[in-house]
């Protein structure tokens, strides 16, 4: 059986307001979710066949990618 680590949860609201100001430049909200995310991708890095450093920074920059680029409606901002 695992061990369960207690951890720091903030609510919802919380978290979107994180989100927005990520996405408006504030790199002090960014870094506060990668925080909130880092212990998660430490674990999925054991799994990749990859030099654990390209793969946090992959990690990094795909949760970075989703933040910025993420779109509340159905439609892709392409159209």
């Amino acid at each position: 059986m695992e061990k369960e680590d207690v951890k720091l949860s903030i609510d919802e609201i919380e978290f979107m307001n994180l989100v927005q100001r990520s996405r408006k430049g504030d790199q002090a909200a960014f870094m506060a979710i990668l925080d909130m995310f880092e212990e998660e991708m430490e674990q999925m890095a054991k799994y990749i066949r990859m030099p654990k450093e390209d793969v946090m920074q992959s990690l990094r920059l795909g949760l970075l990618e989703l933040i910025i680029n993420h779109t509340t409606d159905n439609n892709p901002k392409n159209e």
